[in-house]
């Protein structure tokens, strides 16, 4: 496993690679006077508010793969309930004072076709679900039903046309964009491989940390509110405005692009029975894309060059590829809870505690105690493992993993210095 990432790393990133005055920089110093939660999340926060802003001015000009890339974000923030903070961590992002469209934002959808009619309206939106296990819940009993596979539709923002009885919805290059909070108990009880392999969760940036910081009185700083008001503003001007698309890549930056596309072929080849994390990985690609144009509107709100001709810089790539890198290794982690049944789940706790352990080898009972499964559930799951190909009784009575599931780290970020 690499060492979790910490704050102090986060920090140095986003003052290495963003412009003072812009809306990650504002953002991340509001956050840390005014939450423990960590600061990966005001990083993604940020750059999912980016999305929803600007988004839709954004074009890709024809430089990356596929049939064009388009500015909306999918911002997922994983971790424990109450004390991650995940849920205030957005909150404090998208307040309502700092949009100028407050409209812009569905709220908690109460069906498929109340979203429908929203994005009718107008198709620049951007869906928050501060509590998304509820949402997932709801989907779940059907009463949300079709939802995610309409979401799934709206990601690429191809127009639509949905028939009711009573009228015909039609939609017009969508933009709709996503920032949503969940706790990875959630995930395991409501997620499937299905949904990670090509469904609603393949198409998000998942951001999952643990906090390090305690506030004995979080303090919503004035001026750095008004700083954070600012920065957005500038970004409003920039959505109303528009912004040329790149023309090609600086030679850092196009060298820098290839690097990160051999380490994910790396990583697919890694990682190639296990199903459940080929959409994830197969979007690594599409999220660098897409992150990589926000940063360059980032730049461009602080320092505009207006219409003048500008190609995609090491300062854009680097920051996305470093935030993409983590969205990997933390959704990797949120995969592997998605099993399509108990047996399943039960089944993947213990190959991850077995690929986990540093000392390659656990007795039963150690095994027993990371996944807190009872000592006659753990002889049958590791038995069945054994059978299947997937684990490996050694002499010493120790276990192991035959063929180690990747295990979530946080990312050494060396693509950035």
């Amino acid at each position: 496993m690499t060492d979790p990432i910490t704050e102090d790393r986060v920090r140095s990133v986003v003052e290495a690679w963003y412009p003072a005055g812009s809306i990650v920089r504002s953002g991340l110093a509001l956050h840390e006077s005014s939450t423990e939660g960590h600061l990966l999340y005001a990083w993604g926060a940020a750059m999912g508010v980016t999305a929803a802003l600007v988004g839709h001015s954004l074009g890709d000009g024809g430089l990356f793969p596929g049939t064009g890339v388009l500015g909306n974000l999918w911002v997922l923030l994983v971790g424990p309930q109450a004390r991650s903070r995940k849920t205030t961590s957005l909150q404090i992002a998208v307040e309502p004072a700092v949009w100028t469209a407050p409209e812009q934002l569905i709220d908690r959808p109460g069906s498929v076709e109340a979203l429908l009619e929203a994005l009718e309206a107008s198709p620049v939106r951007c869906l928050y679900l501060p509590e998304l296990g509820d949402y997932l819940a709801a989907v779940k009993r059907g009463r949300l039903a079709g939802l995610n596979e309409l979401l799934v539709k709206l990601f690429d923002g191809k127009n639509e046309k949905i028939a009711y009885v009573r009228r015909t919805i039609t939609l017009n290059q969508p933009r709709l964009s996503l920032l949503g909070a969940v706790t990875p108990a959630y995930l395991a009880a409501h997620t499937t491989p299905q949904d990670w392999r090509g469904g609603f969760f393949s198409r998000m940036l998942v951001l999952a940390a643990t906090p390090e910081r305690r506030l004995r009185r979080p303090d919503r700083n004035p001026a750095l509110s008004s700083a954070y008001c600012a920065s957005v503003t500038t970004l409003n001007r920039l959505s109303a405005t528009g912004m040329a698309p790149p023309v090609g890549f600086t030679p850092e930056a196009e060298q820098l692009w290839a690097d990160w596309h051999d380490e994910l072929d790396a990583r697919l080849a890694r990682w190639t029975h296990h199903e459940a994390l080929a959409g994830i990985l197969g979007r690594a690609s599409l999220q660098t894309a897409k992150l990589t144009l926000l940063n360059a509107a980032v730049h461009e709100a602080v320092h505009p060059t207006g219409s003048a001709p500008w190609r995609i810089s090491y300062a854009h790539l680097a920051p996305a590829v470093a935030l993409v890198d983590l969205h990997l290794r933390s959704a990797v982690e949120s995969a592997c809870l998605a099993h399509e049944s108990p047996d399943a789940r039960d089944k993947a706790a213990v190959l991850r505690a077995l690929s986990a352990s540093p000392a390659a080898s656990l007795t039963v009972g150690e095994v027993c105690k990371q996944t807190g499964l009872l000592l006659n559930r753990t002889w049958a799951i590791l038995d069945t493992l054994r059978h299947q190909g997937d684990a490996t009784l050694h002499s010493d009575g120790k276990w192991s993993a035959a063929r180690p599931i990747p295990v979530a780290g946080a990312g050494d970020l060396r693509f950035l210095v």
